[in-house]
């Protein structure tokens, strides 16, 4: 018997979809094959993920820690007080 199946994972042999996202840090469109959907921190194409490090802030207030990926670390500052000015830079000990 001749499968004349024309889905996906009987032509290419896997599962999933291709997904399209706008990068976090740059903007431009991206498509990444996958079978779930990325992660709201992980919306980065190749050429961000590539090119940033994430740093943590500590908010003065309620102590909760936040990551923030830029090229340096005062880049990932301004961005980290631009999304609340109340964010430090946290130190690695």
């Amino acid at each position: 018997m001749i499968n004349t199946s024309r889905c996906r994972e009987k032509i290419e042999g896997w599962r999933g979809r291709r997904r399209t996202y706008i990068c976090l840090a740059c903007g431009d469109k991206f498509q990444v094959d996958t079978l779930e959907s990325l992660p709201k921190g992980e919306k980065l194409c190749s050429h961000c993920q590539d090119n940033t490090y994430p740093y943590m802030f500590t908010d003065k207030e309620t102590g909760i820690d936040k990551e923030i990926r830029a090229s340096s670390a005062e880049f990932a500052t301004l961005r980290a007080w631009n999304i609340n000015p109340k964010l430090t830079f946290k130190i690695p000990q």
